[in-house]
């Protein structure tokens, strides 16, 4: 095995082509998820109580209650609606261009 710096293997790879560079990044991504075998609930919370437990979480800022609106009443059937609505506005987009030919 070659002993190589993180900075010499960022230079190697900085002079791939972009398809190299892309490729290069498929075979990681790969290893990865091969190294990491199947990931289980319990595998999930045993990593976010690790990393809690090493303090990654200690300065993020809560995003709870950030983005309500206290003024906003909706039933469940107007969320519904709602979303239905912006979930098939594309047909109505794609029916107007082939309408308009």
């Amino acid at each position: 095995m070659v002993d190589l710096t993180f900075d010499q293997i960022m230079q190697a790879v900085e002079a791939l082509s972009r398809e190299e560079q892309t490729l290069l990044i498929a075979r990681l991504q790969i290893k990865t998820i091969e190294a990491a075998g199947t990931v289980t609930r319990e595998s999930i919370l045993a990593e976010f109580e690790r990393r809690r437990a090493t303090g990654a979480f200690d300065h993020v800022e809560s995003l709870h209650g950030k983005f309500a609106h206290p003024d906003l009443d909706l039933t469940f059937e107007e969320i519904q609606a709602i979303t239905h609505e912006a979930a098939t506005e594309w047909e109505d987009e794609i029916d107007e261009f082939n309408g308009s030919r």
